[in-house]
């Protein structure tokens, strides 16, 4: 019996890595479009709920500037409203990707998302999403008091790699993370972040890099070959901080 359910487990994950299918985006593609590189879809939302375990979603050249329209979800955690929400599980050796198309860059843009919320760029509360190769910028603040922006949250997804993505010129943190375990943020730059909006402009929630979890139980995270810098707050923050995590090779 346990042989078969191994092996139905296997050939499950194999039929789901087969008929996953990879999108494309750009920034003069259509939402009505297949998706496919001959017809891309203009927004990344439309290729977050598309995709599936398996799925890369490539982001052809060009600045992605959405608004307040494209947000995801709103009132994430109690207080974020996030653009671009990571709601589906990959699973081990079929992640979900989103990734800049090879050779060519591309360029998210958060100015002007402006709720009246804290702002997440992307929220990562599923396992095996894998982000790389592309900047965000522009990141808004727009609340006066006690608060912070964020461009990669992980609030509890386990397995997923941020790498070479880099977050600049805007008002939040780089990577935050409160929960999940065996997570890698690998070779990310983000600089010239500052908040000047919020607590009179005291920039005192702006990050490069924080990991601040919650629970003993969320190891095995790692921040690899990242660089932070001309940030209003610290490189890399531990604070309150309930489980190890592996700093290497890394500079502020």
């Amino acid at each position: 019996m346990k042989r078969i359910s191994t092996i139905s487990a296997s050939m499950l994950a194999f039929c789901m890595n087969v008929s996953a299918t990879d999108y494309y985006v750009a920034p003069d593609g259509d939402d009505n479009n297949s998706g496919s590189i001959e017809a891309p879809y203009h927004s990344i939302k439309k290729a977050i709920q598309s995709a599936k375990p398996g799925s890369t979603i490539y982001l052809r050249e060009g600045t992605y500037k959405p608004n307040n329209s494209d947000i995801m979800r709103k009132n994430a955690e109690g207080v974020y409203s996030c653009v671009y929400d990571l709601f589906t599980n990959g699973i081990a050796g079929s992640p979900i990707t989103i990734s800049g198309y090879p050779g060519e860059k591309a360029v998210i843009d958060l100015s002007e998302v402006r709720p009246d919320e804290r702002v997440m760029g992307f929220y990562v509360k599923s396992d095996y999403w894998h982000l790389k190769d592309f900047d965000i910028v522009g990141i808004q603040v727009t609340q006066t008091g006690h608060t912070q922006s964020i461009n990669v949250g992980l609030f509890g997804g386990s397995n997923c790699i941020i790498e070479r993505v880099n977050m600049h010129d805007g008002m939040g943190i780089g990577v935050y993370a409160t929960k999940g375990s065996d997570n890698l943020v690998l070779n990310c730059d983000a600089y010239n972040n500052y908040d000047p909006v919020s607590e009179n402009g005291y920039g005192g929630n702006c990050d490069g890099f924080g990991f601040h979890l919650n629970g003993a139980s969320y190891t095995g995270n790692v921040v690899k070959g990242c660089r932070a810098w001309r940030n209003s707050d610290d490189g890399y923050d531990l604070i309150n901080n309930l489980a190890p995590v592996i700093i290497e090779n890394c500079w502020a």
